[in-house]
Parts: structure tokens; C-alpha cells; sequence
């Protein structure tokens, strides 16, 4: 949330943080002004919201899933791996016997 680190861009205006001026409750009712002044009038950010941003936010959803995909491609990595390897260790017995019977 910009109003908690505040805006710095390489060119153009700053602004400053309000992380150590402002107590929550503070900065949810500035940044409802903003909104229904400049903005959507509809947005409006509670106490509880600011103080889990404050916090580092609480983890997306779509983290989540992402973590849970990557596990399971792991998994599925795996387990290619793994039938690739008897695949090959099966033709490669094959082709032994295969040699011996062809010897003998």
C-alpha cells in the first residue's frame, strides 16, 4: 500500500511513507478520503485491513495454487523419470538376452 511505504519514482513527485506517522486506523480513514474524493467511492479499506498490509498482507490464493502446481509437476517429473529409467534398463536386459541367445 502506497500510503504505508510511500512513492518514489525516478522522476516526478514523491511521496512520503506514513508506515511510522500514522496508527491504522489513521490511514484506512485517509485512504477512504482518497478513494471517495479522487476515486471509487465504492473501495473502502477497513482498520483490520491496513494493520494485515502493515504485516506483509496475507498470502494470495493464487500462491498457494502455485506452490501446489509446482509440487505436484515434481511429482509427475518424478515419476517420467522413473519409467523412463526401467524403460530403458528393460530394453537394455532385452538386448543382452537378446545377444546371448544370438551367441549361443
Amino acid at each position: 500500500m502506497a500510503v504505508l511505504a510511500g512513492l518514489f519514482p525516478k522522476t516526478g513527485q514523491e511521496m512520503p511513507p506514513f508506515a511510522d506517522a500514522l496508527k491504522d486506523g489513521e490511514i484506512a480513514e485517509l485512504t477512504n478520503y482518497v478513494f471517495a474524493t479522487f476515486g471509487n467511492p465504492e473501495i473502502r479499506i477497513t482498520q483490520h485491513r491496513v494493520t494485515e498490509l502493515r504485516n506483509g498482507g496475507v498470502t494470495s490464493p493464487l500462491l498457494k495454487l502455485v506452490r501446489l502446481a509446482a509440487g505436484a509437476a515434481a511429482i509427475i517429473v518424478c515419476l517420467l523419470l522413473v519409467i523412463v529409467i526401467r524403460r530403458l534398463t528393460k530394453r537394455a536386459r532385452d538386448n543382452e538376452s537378446l545377444s546371448k541367445q544370438s551367441q549361443g
